[in-house]
């Protein structure tokens, strides 16, 4: 919505007053609070309509000067896919592997995230680990977002 929003004629108003209160509950927004395999099982059906959702914003931004914000949000979405160690079968085989125009795509973005390098690095790194290690990533950053959702 926010990039429909960008790509249309209308006034864009930024207010800053509160929807809605924040509540913890078994499915806080950034983590399935139920077990991590639940956890893990939401976040592999997720992705085919995550990827879907992109590439229709990608149809909506291109020739315009969104399209590079697009490009990068389709490839952290498919490095967090890659990362997951059970990764998702999805129809188009270009988003079940890391290629060459992927590694390039994704350095290109090294000036934008330089005040960041930890995080370009590791979410590089982390889709080209053995699935064990991928897992211990994985549980460790569900137990990290359990431990700030339950505060």
């Amino acid at each position: 919505m926010f990039t429909a929003a960008l790509l249309s004629a209308n006034v864009m108003i930024d207010d800053t007053s509160l929807l809605t209160l924040f509540r913890v509950h078994s499915q806080h927004v950034a983590v399935d609070l139920r077990s991590f395999e639940v956890n893990q099982a939401k976040m592999l059906k997720s992705y085919s309509r995550q990827f879907s959702d992109v590439a229709y914003l990608a149809s909506l931004s291109r020739g315009t000067p969104y399209e590079r914000a697009i490009k990068f949000v389709f490839l952290n979405q498919k490095l967090a896919c890659l990362a997951l160690p059970e990764r998702p079968q999805l129809d188009d085989l270009g988003l079940n592997t890391l290629g060459a125009g992927d590694l390039i795509g994704w350095l290109s973005f090294l000036p934008y995230l330089r005040h960041n390098l930890r995080y370009f690095a590791i979410r590089l790194l982390i889709p080209a680990l053995p699935k064990a290690a991928r897992r211990a990533v994985a549980k460790f950053t569900f137990d990290l977002k359990v431990g700030q959702a339950l505060g």
